[in-house]
């Protein structure tokens, strides 16, 4: 009979005796290996005997959240459930906002300005403290009334983009059948930025959203989008028909233009701006500032002589005379030099509000939202909630050139909560814990 195996579990006395037949030296190879492990030897500091040594993470290592493991890219998430999602709402803010996930619910990437949070912008040097704001815009007339396709004359075309003053979008159709009169503008403002008007902001992001909500009745006609990558020259006084016709047409040829069909806007669709000009992005530009046309350089270079101005008044065969003290809007200098890529979309012509029998038109929910790091005048309370931002050229660089990689392409984005921004909203009090701020 064998001696006792004192300081042994159940299982290492039973492996010794399996082993006995494999000889002394071997049993004892076996003995000086268990009670080595018993000791703690090759279990680190902090190892108790006869208890596993606790698990310590590695010095220095950077704590990373595993890409798209909350959301797939084109909406819905992973089914997490239990201690592991709690454990991810935890973590996710203490890590680069800009590559988790949590800060974009609906999978439309970090240029989503709908569903990420406007603190979580970065940019691509240090700028100083600055106060992370959202503006919405919806895209209605003074008097209530939404973009419908059957305006009178021409196509519609909308540039939208985060200019900076009040005005974050502009309707331009042709004003009547006469080619050299002056063209018909509406434009669109955010309630926000004209009740709380910052001193000089910096563009973070830019989304629009576009519905068509009397799919009930009518799904025809086309839709053009294009991000564009350049600036324009759209002054309302001194563009004509003829001139905004001929930009239309080049909207409509040009390769990364895409063009829908009304069936396919019977759900919102979703198109982000990103950065045209990374340069310009890192400057604070004056906000709500009308420029003088002789103060601006790139004004006079292209609508004094030789180019034909507009007749003045409308009808009257003589054109206007170029003047330097003309007033310029900050979205008109905007689209001439953009800092975001300006997103434009044409909606033909379509149907007859007057005339339903022959086919009514379709009208259109036009939602714009904007986010900027702004400045205000010192010692305001919205200058006191001013923040220093992330900055990190590489990782804007790689959210850029994965936003840029979808072209022209708008995301249909479903309506109301999805399974994604749902689950944000239900758990927002988790996130918002884990230090993230909601804007």
């Amino acid at each position: 009979m064998s001696k006792p195996q004192r300081g042994f579990s159940n299982k290492q006395i039973a492996a010794l005796s399996a082993a006995a037949p494999l000889g002394v030296a071997a049993v004892g190879a076996m003995r000086r290996a268990f009670v080595a492990q018993r000791n703690g030897a090759g279990r680190g500091n902090g190892a108790q005997r006869g208890r596993p040594a606790p698990r310590r993470r590695r010095a220095g290592r950077a704590l990373n959240m595993p890409e798209n493991l909350l959301y797939q890219e084109r909406g819905g998430r992973t089914d997490f459930t239990g201690q592991t999602t709690k454990a991810l709402q935890r973590q996710a803010w203490t890590v680069d906002p800009a590559s988790s996930n949590m800060m974009a619910p609906r999978g439309l990437g970090y240029y989503d300005a709908f569903s990420t949070f406007a603190a979580s912008a970065m940019t691509h040097l240090s700028i100083g403290p600055a106060t992370p704001i959202v503006a919405k815009t919806t895209c209605l007339t003074p008097t209530g009334d939404p973009i419908s396709t059957d305006w009178k004359y021409s196509a519609q075309m909308l540039v939208v983009g985060p200019a900076p003053g009040v005005t974050q979008a502009v309707l331009y159709r042709e004003s009547s059948g006469v080619a050299n009169d002056p063209v018909d503008i509406v434009s669109y403002d955010s309630t926000q930025l004209v009740s709380d008007t910052p001193t000089e902001t910096i563009p973070t992001r830019c989304s629009l959203r576009v519905r068509n909500f009397t799919n009930q009745y009518n799904v025809g006609g086309l839709v053009r989008v294009l991000r564009a990558t350049t600036g324009m020259y759209l002054d309302p006084d001194y563009t004509s028909n003829e001139a905004l016709g001929s930009l239309m047409q080049g909207v409509r040829d040009h390769r990364r233009t895409v063009t829908y069909t009304g069936p396919e806007f019977l759900k919102a669709m979703q198109k982000n701006a990103i950065v045209a000009d990374q340069s310009r992005s890192l400057w604070f530009q004056d906000n709500d500032v009308i420029a003088k046309s002789g103060q601006l350089p790139w004004f006079q270079s292209h609508y004094d002589l030789p180019y034909v101005l507009p007749d003045s008044p409308p009808g009257s065969g003589t054109p206007q005379t170029y003047s330097g003290t003309k007033d310029v809007y900050d979205f008109t200098g905007y689209i001439a030099n953009p800092t975001f890529t300006p997103l434009i979309v044409i909606f033909e012509p379509y149907g007859s509000a007057t005339a339903p029998a022959a086919g009514g038109a379709n009208t259109y929910e036009v939602i714009v939202q904007s986010q900027f790091l702004a400045h205000y005048r010192q010692g305001s309370m919205l200058a006191n909630m001013a923040i220093e931002p992330k900055s990190d050229h590489a990782a804007l660089e790689k959210h850029r050139n994965h936003e840029e990689a979808r072209g022209s392409v708008m995301q249909a984005i479903g309506s109301g909560l999805q399974a994604g921004g749902k689950w944000a909203w239900d758990h927002k009090m988790d996130i918002l814990g884990a230090g993230a701020l909601l804007m």
